[in-house]
């Protein structure tokens, strides 16, 4: 067992906990207790959770299912006690996790972690940042403190504080979980104890973020606060006078070192929740599982008459560093844990039943692959072969992997391009019987994607690739009411008397250049067609209706011709059925009004100009000339 004395300390930093230190011990010894006074506070230890493991030299993590005898639910694991980011505020934290999982019998797992036999204090004050989980309904969470005789009294006669609880029975019925929990003492010679549990409702919510929960501790009274960093002037919210010293008195249970615990309990009497399935605070949205976060826990002290502080110092029994290295993409196993990068410093730490722990240091590089990189390209169609593979088209980051005996691989990696062969396309055409010649072959018909390559000395070849069409035109005419129409729409026109193929004499007809023609008198007729820039004559067309319908021409007479405003058309012996009012190309722009026999034409809209007078009568079609001043 362990004796407790009154001593002032010295302070040092070791593997980032703050441990007092016996010195002068041998003044001690000699000269017995020194007492001191001061009025201030000082850091006499803490463990702010930093690094990936917990210290275990510092905190027992304990493994049982035998319900805390309080009819809890879970099975305590180490598997649920771990160090970690807190992912909202990012600091490294203590990590306790509530799972609903089947375990040994059990229907849940959690974590439970105490500082017995390593960290034991008498009087100061303590003080812890935690960030609780959703309680609602059957989670448990505490920070509190046994005596440290427990293991040689039992409980309750070694005395228990409650710093914070949460998750009660009470705040269930109340609806005020976030809010509503307590510190509590209980102590007696034998069970069942006296409990004095001051239970005290926030204003805010305790589950939302860090939080931080205080007690202070001396020879009279014993104070709990909360955030007393924000609020330095906050009343306790739980307190309890220890000045009597009688058995069966507070102050007989709690005059003396305490160590500390932190867990995170299921179910249990606390929550009056005994089933698993009434424990709604694990759930799907949770993946069944929920955290308690701890960023620190420090003591003080002040130095004064009867406070004693006891620290499990060892120095370890073996230091060995390991400096090794290993090739890039490699593994390196540091006991169970595999490691792909460069690290320094990760120690392992081996418990030695009855001496002080053997740590092992790792420092461990990674050394590059050698590496090589091609970067070539190929003509398009062409190959490549690396390293017995062929590529024909572009490929990056390939990578071929020699072994080196005795030393890292060499990777040789391609990168490959393409290079497209020069192209050029001619679209073209010719005209109907036409010749194109193309690097030294004729063609007389369309022809499509025909190729042509060229050899480039010291680049990649050249392709000419031809398209050539053939214009074929529509080189018929129609000849209708003596109206003739060239057969091939969207052209150039010109009409012509005589033919080519008549070998007759071909007169081009003055203003005629519309797709339509109206001869004015019987005989052959054709017409030049231009047409996508190729130039074609038509068939021969022959109109001999005319001079049948303009023998009556006599018996009709217009005028004034030439006319300025008004035309007159009188016949004294036909019966005029309708007329029509043509351009010299044929197109009608005008029909005319008949009064008493008599047609009264209005030129006045028309230019000047030639035009023609259709005029349908009982005994044929006449058409005559006449002259717009």
């Amino acid at each position: 067992m362990k004796t407790f004395k009154s001593f002032r300390y010295s302070i040092f930093q070791k593997d980032g906990i703050f441990i007092n230190k016996l010195f002068f011990a041998f003044a001690f010894m000699t000269l017995g207790t020194v007492q001191t006074y001061s009025q201030t506070y000082n850091l006499v230890w803490e463990d702010n959770f930093d690094g990936t493991q917990l210290k275990q030299y510092i905190w027992n993590i304990e493994v049982n299912g035998d319900g805390g005898g309080n009819n809890e639910l879970q099975y305590y694991r180490s598997e649920n006690v771990s160090v970690g980011i807190e992912p909202v505020s990012g600091a490294n934290c203590l990590i306790i996790t509530a799972k609903k999982e089947n375990y040994s019998n059990k229907t849940c797992t959690s974590g439970r972690i105490n500082t017995q036999g390593k960290m034991e204090f008498k009087y100061g004050k303590i003080e812890c940042r935690i960030k609780l989980p959703k309680t609602a309904n059957g989670l448990w969470p505490a920070f509190w403190m046994m005596g440290w005789d427990y293991p040689t009294v039992g409980w309750p006669k070694c005395g228990e504080i409650d710093i914070l609880e949460m998750g009660s029975a009470k705040g269930i019925t109340n609806g005020t979980q976030e809010r509503y929990f307590n510190g509590a003492f209980h102590y007696g010679e034998q069970y069942p104890q006296t409990s004095d549990a001051q239970a005290f409702t926030s204003s805010y919510s305790l589950q939302d973020d860090f939080h931080l929960y205080t007690m202070t501790w001396d020879g009279t009274t014993a104070k709990m606060y909360l955030d007393q960093d924000i609020y330095p002037n906050v009343a306790p919210y739980c307190q309890k006078s220890i000045t009597n010293t009688s058995v069966g008195q507070p102050g007989y249970y709690f005059n003396k070192p305490f160590y500390v615990l932190l867990n995170l309990a299921i179910g249990g009497s606390f929550p009056n929740i005994t089933n698993i399935n009434n424990v709604t605070a694990l759930n799907a949205a949770n993946n069944y599982e929920a955290k308690m976060y701890v960023d620190y826990i420090k003591v003080y002290q002040k130095g004064d008459n009867g406070e004693s502080f006891y620290a499990a110092e060892c120095a370890p029994l073996l230091k060995k560093t390991i400096n090794t290295s290993i090739c890039e993409g490699g593994v390196y196993n540091f006991y169970g844990t595999n490691y792909t990068e460069a690290v320094s410093g990760i120690e392992y730490r081996f418990s030695n039943p009855g001496r002080c722990d053997s740590v092992i240091t790792l420092n461990l590089t990674v050394n590059p692959l050698l590496q090589k990189t091609i970067n070539t390209s190929i003509c398009e169609g062409g190959v490549y072969n690396f390293y017995g593979t062929n590529y024909t088209e572009a490929v990056s980051g390939i990578e071929h992997r020699f072994s080196n005996p005795g030393r890292c691989d060499s990777i040789v990696t391609l990168n490959l391009t393409v290079n497209p062969l020069l192209r050029k396309t001619i679209n073209t055409s010719i005209c109907e019987g036409g010749v194109y010649n193309f690097y030294g072959t004729n063609y007389t018909e369309a022809v499509s994607g025909i190729e042509h390559r060229f050899s480039n000395a010291g680049s990649c070849d050249s392709i000419v690739t031809l398209n050539l069409t053939v214009t074929y035109p529509n080189t018929s005419v129609t000849l209708q009411d003596n109206t003739l129409t060239a057969n091939q729409a969207d052209a150039q026109y010109q009409w012509y008397k005589g033919c080519i193929n008549l070998n007759s004499q071909m007169t081009p007809i003055y203003n005629a250049t519309e797709q339509t023609f109206t001869p004015t008198e019987n005989g052959y007729y054709s017409v030049e067609i231009t047409y996508q820039n190729c130039v074609y004559f038509s068939d021969c067309e022959e109109v001999k209706t005319l001079k049948v319908d303009n023998i009556f021409a006599d018996n009709i007479s217009i005028y004034p011709n030439p006319v300025k405003d008004k035309l007159r058309i009188k016949s004294e012996e036909l019966r005029i059925n309708s007329v029509e009012i043509l351009d010299i190309t044929g197109k009608e722009i005008l029909n005319a009004h008949l009064l008493d026999n008599q047609y009264l034409i209005d030129t006045n809209s028309l230019p000047q100009g030639i035009y023609l007078i259709k005029i349908y009568t009982d005994k044929g079609t006449v058409i005559k000339r006449f002259i717009k001043m």
